[in-house]
């Protein structure tokens, strides 16, 4: 009995021991091996230091340990598909990029020491402008799949559309094409080894997107079907082309740029002597105004969202950058020039003497600063100039039709500032 008794405390020593051992296996299996879910604190730090590469705080910033090749593959997906632009993330940068350290430069503050009237749209060195142009030309040579838009509205709308197809097209490996006569050519500084046609024989499948100023995360994924695509219509949100801000900055800088910035900077130093300021640029922060009062705009328009801002809007963003910055010269301009005169007044204010849409819009972009009013001019005026964006956040008017199919959240980038009345 007493030699049973031992062999019995034994076998529950050895089986004890062994499901401890197994315990132990598979705990450790699961916490390091392949079950290892990608969203760990690694990932999320990646994802992060991105983010902050891709927003302009990378002053102070120390590249780390990039991760397991495991890692960049789940943030970045295999070579073979797109980066996707996550819902709380302004997106993410190749490693490559990393690398090369791009800097976008949007420039947050005015310092004594800076020169105000900058070449607005010329944001990334000289030096990356070169290696930018190369590695979209490798990539648009080497697609065989091609992407177009639709072309609907006036300057600002189409800006939205070309920059969409463009950085959907990359994301999906996908060639986009501008037709020879589209008026983005026109106007902006369109590279040529963007194609101007389609080849022969190419058929188009028509992507049309669920609504106006939405993100519409099935463009993603638009290489799955393997066939050329037209998109359809406004596509605008920047989370289309976020990962591509780069190259646009340099595809809008406008063709008649040197002519317009001789007329801005004569048009400065006028307002400057006028005001007495010294007619010291440098020392001087531009707030470009725009105030679109939807003159020519149908009854019917307002029925279904369409609103303006009022003049309490515009005070109380002025009052906002008076409180951040001194020295102070404010830009306004307008559709309806008459009741900005008479609602938006400063003792330091100047209101755009020139008729052509395209030199105002170059004028807008030239600011440091800018408070929107509605539209998609306001829209591309306020990005092309970087700085800080206080936006009209009472638009489109709530419970309306145009209301329920706009996100401001996609719609407008995530450090712009919303303000109402």
């Amino acid at each position: 009995m007493a030699t049973a008794a031992k062999i019995v405390r034994i076998l529950v020593i050895f089986g004890a021991t062994g499901l401890i051992v197994m315990v132990w296996y598979t705990h450790t299996f699961i916490r390091v091996g392949n079950f290892h879910p990608p969203e760990t604190e690694t990932s999320e730090s990646l994802l992060k230091t991105e983010t902050a590469l891709l927003t302009g705080r990378e002053e102070n910033f120390t590249p780390r340990n990039w991760g397991s090749d495991t890692t960049q593959s789940h943030l970045r997906g295999k070579s073979s598909t797109p980066n996707k632009i996550p819902n709380t993330s302004p997106g993410s940068l190749d490693r490559e990029d990393l690398v090369l350290k791009i800097k976008p430069n949007r420039l947050k503050t005015k310092t004594e020491s800076e020169q105000n009237m900058r070449e607005a749209h010329r944001f990334v060195s000289p030096d990356m402008e070169a290696e930018l142009e190369k590695r979209s030309k490798h990539w648009i040579n080497s697609t065989r799949l091609f992407i177009m838009t639709g072309v609907s509205g006036r300057t600002g709308n189409r800006m939205f559309q070309f920059a969409s197809m463009y950085g959907i097209g990359k994301r999906n490996n996908m060639t986009p094409v501008l037709l020879e006569n589209a008026e983005v050519r026109g106007v902006f500084q369109i590279p040529d080894y963007i194609p101007r046609s389609l080849p022969p024989g190419v058929k188009l499948v028509k992507f049309h997107e669920k609504k106006y100023a939405f993100y519409d995360n099935r463009t993603e994924t638009l290489y799955k079907n393997g066939q050329s695509v037209q998109l359809l219509y406004y596509l605008q949100s920047w989370k289309y082309f976020h990962n591509v801000e780069d190259d646009l900055k340099q595809h809008f800088r406008f063709r008649k740029e040197a002519e317009f910035r001789r007329e801005i900077n004569a048009f400065f130093d006028t307002a400057l002597l006028e005001l007495g300021m010294n007619n010291k640029r440098e020392k001087v922060t531009y707030i470009g105004i725009h105030a679109r009062n939807w003159k020519d705009m149908p009854t019917n328009a307002y029925k279904h969202g369409y609103n303006v801002a009022p003049s309490s809007y515009y005070t109380k963003a002025m009052r906002y950058f008076e409180n951040i910055y001194k020295n102070i010269l404010f830009i306004v301009l307008s559709d309806d020039m008459s009741w900005c005169k008479k609602n938006i007044q400063h003792p330091r204010i100047r209101y755009n003497p020139f008729n052509d849409p395209i030199l105002s819009l170059a004028l807008l972009g030239s600011c440091n600063h800018t408070i929107m009013s509605v539209g998609t001019f306001s829209w591309w005026g306020a990005w092309l100039a970087g700085g800080d964006v206080v936006y009209y956040k009472d638009w489109p008017k709530p419970g309306t039709y145009l209301w329920w199919r706009t996100n401001h959240e996609d719609y407008f980038p995530p450090k712009w500032i919303g303000m109402s009345g």
